[in-house]
């Protein structure tokens, strides 16, 4: 009988959690920059895509070079994205990965100065250093 009892508790708090649980993690904000995210750097013709999720996000080159890890936090329709990992392969280096702060003064430059970025995601699309990037 405890057993049963037991048991039945443990379905009505799954039932109750999962009524309660929604895309944007259960707390009632939608992530909007959360997807896919593809464009055409103009200055090297290169494909851009950025994928985001849960807080990170990661960006791709020709689909196949990833280049940059990252953090990000939105708060309505801005997102602050932050660099964390970049791939020396954007600079013309080899295939190795580095933090923001061991970059050089030329390349930080090149991400747009800053470690964090605010962007205005309210169209469906972003401008990042230059690069459209549309939702999929």
């Amino acid at each position: 009988m405890k057993k049963m009892y037991f048991f039945g508790l443990l379905v009505i708090l799954l039932a109750f959690g999962f009524t309660g649980c929604d895309k944007d993690g259960g707390d009632g904000i939608e992530d909007a920059f959360a997807g896919t995210w593809l464009g055409t750097d103009t200055s090297s013709g290169a494909s851009v895509k950025i994928i985001a999720k849960d807080g990170h996000w990661k960006e791709w080159m020709n689909d196949n070079i990833e280049i940059v890890r990252g953090t990000y936090t939105v708060s309505g329709n801005i997102v602050t994205i932050k660099y964390v990992e970049i791939n020396t392969i954007i600079f013309g280096g080899e295939n190795s990965w580095v933090f923001f702060a061991q970059l050089n003064d030329t390349n930080k430059a090149y991400l747009g100065g800053n470690e964090t970025i605010k962007l205005d995601i309210s169209g469906g699309s972003i401008t990042m250093l230059g690069v459209t990037l549309n939702r999929q």
